[in-house]
């Protein structure tokens, strides 16, 4: 008589509102922080980086560019234009130099840049007033605290 093993029960899929990730800068950081199992005392050396990071914003989208380009798998996915870039372009993109290149990295810095003051402000953070918010919030609300503020 054989002995099965029992089927492996697989945890619910959670749903990731994925046009949400593109416009709403806390939602998406909520998920890549669930997804890297980020702790509070992570997010508390963050935020305590910030004020160094900002100034070394473009160092670092320069590096993570240039290794980047060093891999076939990841080069071959900046190759070709994506979204956004309205210039035209004839053939494949060899060069970081390239306009479509350029683009892109001021889109990864515009995107850190506004990271990094949200951390230094903790906007990305609940506050005593309401959510965290990029603009303005409509008018205040009391909010219970997120889960690196309790």
């Amino acid at each position: 008589m054989s002995t099965a093993a029992p089927p492996e029960v697989q945890p619910a899929m959670k749903h990731i509102d994925e046009a949400r990730l593109e416009t709403d800068l806390p939602y998406r950081v909520g998920y890549l922080t669930e997804i890297m199992g980020m702790t509070s005392d992570d997010f508390a050396a963050i935020q305590e980086s910030a004020e160094v990071l900002g100034p070394v914003v473009d160092a670092l989208v320069d590096a993570v560019y240039e290794k980047l380009w060093k891999y076939d798998a990841t080069q071959r996915h900046f190759r070709r234009p994506g979204s956004g870039f309205k210039q035209p372009v004839n053939g494949d993109i060899m060069s970081l130099d390239h306009p479509y290149i350029r683009f892109r990295k001021d889109r990864l810095r515009g995107y850190l840049v506004r990271l990094v003051r949200a951390f230094m402000t903790r906007s990305l953070c609940c506050t005593s007033t309401g959510p965290a918010r990029f603009t303005r919030p409509r008018r205040a609300r009391r909010r219970s605290k997120c889960r690196w503020c309790k």
